[in-house]
């Protein structure tokens, strides 16, 4: 069976017992047109995450890789792909589900694309005052910037261009999907196409901690970025912008009780402590 999968879904994994098994339900009902697998690149988790996949070894061609000598998402999806069987990848995370039919859709449109990304739900997993704590540009399409761009968990990429490009860069904090975009746009020519019928429902983060070192996090990837693309003609926030967005932060975080509002607020928050973190550590200004 082995050398016959065209399609491998590629999810890396750490930690995530709580989570993954949402996901892992869902790839076990899919019936796909192609032969495929699951691969699940564990980075190192501590917890029973290992244990919860193979779990799902009768009921999906799934096989676990280890890929803890590197910690990070970007390592763990590379490995993955280095060990994966098909021609075609498909990266998902642990913590998303898939809705019905993804893989097929995803397959299928890698057929006559070289480089694809499915839409987003944001609202299904989770609750109210969680959508309300972080924009999104562009649910059911892509997000724009110096060239379209979607996250790492819902791209599809044909072997070859992936491997052409060197995969994910796994020296950035953050933001290695949107490098991949643009590199693969830059330098192979590649468009990304919208499967508009493959459908990811993305789990947000619920806790204020989660929220703010998410916000860091994202935000130290963005400097980090900007040093590499800012030639290139990436934008960043004026000085005026940065001012009023700190003054409109610490406003809401002081003042107001609604719920999303002040998740919104903590995940800023966390962002902009990123970018300033980030811009030092990169040394360029990017707040």
């Amino acid at each position: 069976m082995g050398e016959a999968v065209e399609v491998s879904v590629i999810i890396p994994c750490f930690n995530g017992s709580n989570v993954i098994r949402a996901q892992l339900e869902a790839l076990s009902t899919e019936r796909v047109s192609w032969p495929w697998e699951v691969v699940i690149a564990d980075n190192g988790s501590s917890d029973d995450s290992t244990a919860v996949c193979a779990a799902y070894a009768g009921r999906l061609f799934l096989r676990l890789i280890d890929a803890s000598d590197r910690r990070g998402q970007a390592h763990a999806r590379n490995v993955g792909a280095r060990h994966a069987l098909g021609r075609k990848l498909i990266f998902l995370d642990q913590d998303d589900v898939i809705s019905h039919g993804y893989v097929d859709h995803m397959a299928a449109a890698l057929r006559q694309h070289d480089f694809v990304a499915a839409s987003m739900d944001h609202k299904e997993l989770n609750p109210p005052w969680a959508v309300e704590s972080r924009a999104f540009a562009a649910e059911r399409g892509l997000r724009s910037g110096l060239f379209p761009w979607a996250y790492g968990c819902v791209l599809g990429i044909n072997r070859r261009l992936f491997e052409g490009v060197g995969g994910f860069d796994e020296d950035l904090p953050c933001a290695e999907d949107v490098d991949l975009c643009w590199r693969i746009q830059r330098d192979a020519g590649a468009e990304l196409f919208h499967v508009r019928e493959a459908l990811l429902r993305y789990r947000l983060k619920t806790s204020r901690r989660d929220l703010f070192f998410q916000g860091m996090l994202y935000g130290r990837g963005g400097a980090a970025l900007y040093r590499r693309w800012g030639p290139a003609g990436m934008s960043r926030r004026s000085l005026v912008d940065v001012a009023r967005s700190w003054a409109a932060i610490l406003r809401r975080l002081a003042t107001t009780r609604d719920r999303g509002r002040r998740a919104q607020a903590w995940y800023l928050l966390g962002n902009r402590i990123g970018c300033v973190m980030g811009s030092i550590r990169e040394r360029v200004v990017f707040l």
